[in-house]
Parts: C-alpha cells; sequence; structure tokens
C-alpha cells in the first residue's frame, strides 16, 4: 500500500515539477494554461519533456529516496532534496540557467531539516565553507565555475548538512570529470565548453545514500 501512495505522490510531484519548468522558462501565463490543460489530461506543454519521461523518473526516486531513508526524517528530507534537485538539473539541461526558485527552496527544504532534526549552526557553517570554496574557485578558474554553481552547491549545503554534502561533492566531481574525459574523446565538447552541474549534484546525492 506504501508504494501505492508512492507512486501517487511522484505522480503528483511530477507534474508540479512540469509546472515550474514551464513557468520559468514560458512565464507565468503559460504555467496557468498548464495547469489547465493537465486538468485535461493533456500534457501539450511538456512535448520538450518527453511526455511521461519526467512521471516516471520522479516516481522511481521516490521509490529509490523511501528504501534508503532510514527514519521519517531522512525521507523527508531526501524527498525534498531530490524533487528540488530534479527540477534543477532539468532546467539547467534545457537551458543551462537554474532560477531563483531553486536556491530558495533548497533554503526552505534546509530550514524543514533543522525543524526535525536541529544543528542550524552546523548547516550554516556547511552553507558558508562550500560557498567560499567555490567562490574562490570560480575567480582562480576565472569563470570555469559558475556564479550559479557557487550558488546552488552554497544552498545544497545548507539543505543536506556537511557531511552529506561533502560525499555529495566529491562523488558529482568525479563524475564530472570523468564526462568531461568522455566528451573530449568523442569531440562532443571543446576544451571551454560547459557541464551542466546540477544533474551530477543530483547524481552524486543519489549515489551517496547508497
Amino acid at each position: 500500500m506504501e508504494y501505492i501512495i508512492i507512486t501517487v505522490f511522484g505522480i503528483f510531484a511530477a507534474n508540479l515539477i512540469k509546472l515550474y519548468l514551464i513557468i520559468v522558462s514560458e512565464g507565468v501565463y503559460s504555467g496557468i494554461e498548464a495547469i489547465k490543460d493537465i486538468k485535461c489530461m493533456r500534457y501539450n506543454y511538456v512535448e520538450p519533456y518527453k511526455k511521461f519521461f519526467i512521471e516516471i523518473c520522479t516516481v522511481l526516486l521516490m521509490l529509490y529516496v523511501f528504501y534508503k531513508g532510514e527514519s521519517l526524517k531522512e525521507i523527508i528530507g531526501f524527498t525534498l532534496f531530490t524533487l528540488i534537485l530534479l527540477s534543477a538539473a532539468l532546467e539547467d539541461i534545457k537551458s543551462r540557467e537554474i532560477s531563483n526558485i531553486v536556491p530558495v527552496a533548497l533554503i526552505l527544504s534546509g530550514l524543514v531539516s533543522i525543524i526535525i532534526s536541529g544543528d542550524i549552526f552546523g548547516r550554516i557553517m556547511a552553507s558558508l565553507v562550500f560557498g567560499a570554496v567555490f567562490l574562490l574557485l570560480s575567480f582562480v578558474l576565472k569563470g570555469s565555475i559558475g556564479l550559479g554553481d557557487v550558488r546552488l552547491i552554497s544552498c545544497s549545503a545548507f539543505a543536506l548538512g556537511f557531511e552529506r554534502m561533502l560525499g555529495t561533492l566529491v562523488i558529482s566531481l568525479v563524475l564530472v570529470f570523468l564526462m568531461s574525459i568522455i566528451l573530449l574523446s568523442f569531440n562532443r565538447m571543446g576544451r571551454k565548453g560547459v557541464i551542466p552541474f546540477a544533474p551530477f549534484i543530483l547524481l552524486g546525492f543519489l549515489v551517496s545514500i547508497y
């Protein structure tokens, strides 16, 4: 029964993600029109996302985090972070940009986790440390790491805490490195090419909780 509930929740969350993607790419009016279409079970506005691809991914991810969460507070934290990063990853892949809604959502997710489990000081310090380190790297590497990525990393650290974010980042950077080598080897990207980082943060997080 619980897996049926999670599946239904995943489908509902997937439609919220679609609505978010429509609003950030086409505006609020298009989002309102999309709500009407969703009510009528038409998905005209989400053709670029292969119709049910987002539903399948979201449901599978919800089942995964539910299985990996060892307590209710972990499941809640994992769920919120996964949904936010999935939204950011899809947006980053499509437009190479992440709206201001994502950092705000990550901060709210962190506040929910603080209410459940405490540790506000640790999360603030994690956000400041990771943010400062990657901001410095952004200047040293002359923009190879975008300020949007720095903001995403800092807010993700607040949502996850220091230890979880450290594991997530290590895995994410390894995956980015491997992907860069593959793309360069097959001439699919120039030496100054840009890889969307949000999908790799999501993948790093998912691997870190395995």
